[in-house]
C-alpha cells in the first residue's frame, strides 16, 4: 500500500510582507519536506492561524497592517492558537524588540538577514524535519 505522500509533513506558516522573503523561505522548506503557507502580513496570519492549524508560525515583526508584536498578543488571546511555537524572523534585533517578542510568547528570535542552515537548525529545535514517504517498492 502507498504512503500518502502528506502524511508526514510538518506545515509551517511564514507571515512576512516581504514577497522576497517568504518565497525564499517557502522554497527552502518545501525543498527539506516541509508543507509551507504563507500570508503576506499580520491579518493575513492570524486568518491563516485560525483557519489550518500549522505546527509552527515564523513570523516577521515589521509589517504595515498588523506588525508582529501584535499578531502575538492577538494569538494570545486565541484558543488552540496559542500553543503553536512562533520563532520571530525579523530585520529588527534591538534587546527591547526580542524581549518584547518573547515576553508575548514568542518560541525564539532569528535576526534577518539569516543564514539558511542556522534558521533549519531553530525550525528543528520545535519541529522534526518530516521523514521522506516510502518509496512504493518498500517492503512491509
Amino acid at each position: 500500500m502507498l504512503q500518502n505522500a502528506n502524511t508526514d509533513k510538518r506545515k509551517i506558516l511564514v507571515v512576512d510582507d516581504d514577497e522576497n522573503v517568504r518565497l525564499l523561505v517557502k522554497v527552502l522548506l518545501s525543498r527539506r519536506g516541509y508543507e509551507v503557507e504563507t500570508a503576506p502580513g499580520g491579518m493575513a496570519g492570524l486568518a491563516a492561524l485560525s483557519l489550518s492549524t500549522p505546527d509552527l508560525v515564523l513570523l516577521d515583526i515589521s509589517m504595515p497592517d498588523m506588525d508582529g508584536l501584535s499578531f502575538l498578543e492577538k494569538r494570545a488571546q486565541a484558543g488552540h492558537e496559542r500553543d503553536i511555537p512562533v520563532i520571530v524572523l525579523s530585520g529588527r534585533n534591538s534587546d527591547a524588540d526580542v524581549a518584547a517578542a518573547m515576553n508575548l510568547g514568542a518560541s525564539n528570535y532569528v535576526a534577518k538577514p539569516f543564514q539558511q542552515d542556522r534558521l533549519l537548525d531553530h525550525i528543528a529545535r520545535f519541529l522534526p524535519q518530516p521523514t521522506a514517504p516510502m518509496p512504493s517498492h518498500a517492503v512491509h
